[in-house]
């Protein structure tokens, strides 16, 4: 197996808890999926940011990327990075796996835990690939190579999972040790790094006053 193109199908890898046979930090992983399409259509020139709202600049994209592209294109208004990360992010994982699937880099089996609740088990075809990847992407995010070596699509796939705090890169007193290298790697793509850690500390915050 060869790594998919697309960064949200990365991210999407990057998620999958492979001895769970499950994605961690379902909650926030369709912010990383949304922000990876805007990433990566931020890196190819796509869309760029003006006075912090998106703005349309042309060029095509395949994946979930151009499903935001067309969205971008058929709204009537510029908006704000944030409104592109959140809205529907649910969605966006069910395109991503499904693409996956499709591609049968992925398998998904439907079974209930406990005999009970439904679950998916997610096992990856091509485990040393997989292995591969994420041994790159946790070395790019807390490495000590020079940030300005790393290509610029893992560099976005370390900020973004970190965003998103998604434990299987880094845990939480890596990400804390890594802060200042994690920023310069995302630099590049700032506006949906910011986007995304808007979206995760609103739910968090929605939670606590929720229990409250």
């Amino acid at each position: 197996m060869s790594l998919p193109d697309e960064l949200p199908e990365r991210i999407y890898l990057l998620a999958v808890d492979r001895g769970k046979r499950r994605l961690v930090a379902r909650d926030r992983i369709g912010y990383a999926l949304r922000g990876a399409a805007l990433a990566q259509l931020l890196l190819a020139g796509a869309i760029r940011d003006d006075s912090g709202r998106v703005e349309l600049v042309g060029g095509g994209a395949t994946g979930l990327a151009g499903v935001l592209r067309d969205e971008i294109a058929a709204d009537t208004r510029p908006r704000r990075w944030r409104h592109w990360v959140h809205a529907r992010a649910r969605r966006a994982r069910t395109e991503v796996r499904d693409r996956l699937e499709a591609a049968r880099i992925i398998t998904v089996t439907k079974d209930r835990a406990l005999g009970l609740f439904p679950v998916e088990r997610i096992d990856v075809r091509d485990v040393l690939t997989f292995q591969r990847y994420g041994a790159t992407i946790r070395s790019v995010a807390g490495g000590s190579a020079p940030t300005a070596r790393v290509d610029p699509s893992d560099a976005a796939a370390a900020a973004i999972t970190v965003a998103a705090e998604l434990g299987t890169v880094l845990n939480w007193g890596d990400r804390r040790r890594n802060k200042a290298r994690i920023e310069t790697l995302g630099a590049e793509i700032a506006p949906v790094v910011t986007a995304i850690r808007q979206c995760v500390r609103s739910d968090r915050a929605a939670r606590a006053s929720a229990s409250g």
